[in-house]
């Protein structure tokens, strides 16, 4: 066991990796500071003297930078070993494979969410205090509840996109992002024309010739949706996981 994953090592290995990728966090730090401060100026010069709340304001903006910036973020694993100046000193890190892979894991999902929370509630009550203030409390935001509904369900929502792209990540050589996205649109179109195909009988009818008949309505509403929605909620992130860890083996292999 020690040989797979060994506590004091992996945790050298983690913060190694957290340095590398600190750069990134920090500008995407800062990037939410001028975007906060824009999205508040335009907010206040709009809605300014109706004497309004603004709810969902913070947790729309939280979730509109967390999933882009921690699928960049993951997008960006691994790039040592795909890079031929640092791919030697990559592999003969002394750490294993699964140490690698799971500091990686770590860093764009728990890391990353809790990081960028954090981060944001801090920010979100600054931007409060500071539209408050300019406003003489005409204007009110809603403070930020990273326990909300929505907030959480954005956070499952990128989960499991990420562990889409932490595949790619681990598989794809050069841009990453860039060929995970042009691999998921491929299979996008093939799986809707493969799904044209096998129900097409459902969709057009002899009483329905111009649009879906009710019976393949009732099968998408009420099979084909939930069926969807449980695979990509409890199963697509394991899948992917295991995807990227023996494609990270394969490629030090």
């Amino acid at each position: 066991m020690d040989n797979i994953l060994n506590i004091q090592r992996f945790g050298l290995l983690l913060n190694r990796e957290f340095r590398i990728n600190a750069k990134f966090i920090g500008i995407v730090t800062g990037a939410l500071v001028g975007l906060l401060s824009f999205i508040l100026f335009v907010t206040i010069a709009n809605v300014y003297g109706d004497g309004m709340s603004v709810f969902n304001f913070h947790t729309n903006i939280y979730l509109g930078i967390l999933i882009p910036g921690g699928i960049l973020l993951t997008s960006i694993s691994f790039s040592d070993l795909h890079n031929n100046l640092k791919r030697l000193n990559y592999l003969l890190l002394p750490s294993s494979t699964f140490e690698k892979f799971l500091s990686m894991l770590l860093i764009t999902t728990v890391g990353w969410v809790l990081g960028f929370t954090l981060v944001y509630a801090i920010l979100s009550e600054i931007a409060n205090g500071i539209g408050s203030y300019y406003t003489e409390g005409a204007l009110v935001f809603e403070s930020f509840n990273p326990f909300s509904e929505l907030a959480w369900d954005g956070i499952r929502v990128y989960i499991s996109v990420q562990a889409l792209f932490l595949a790619g990540a681990a598989y794809f050589k050069n841009y990453a992002f860039f060929k995970t996205l042009f691999a998921l649109v491929v299979f996008g179109a093939f799986l809707a024309l493969g799904g044209y195909l096998i129900f097409a009988d459902l969709i057009h009818s002899e009483n329905h010739p111009s649009g879906p008949s009710e019976e393949f309505k009732d099968f998408t509403e009420y099979t084909l949706v939930p069926i969807v929605e449980n695979i990509f909620d409890w199963a697509m992130a394991p899948v992917f996981w295991v995807i990227a860890f023996f494609s990270l083996k394969e490629k030090e292999v």
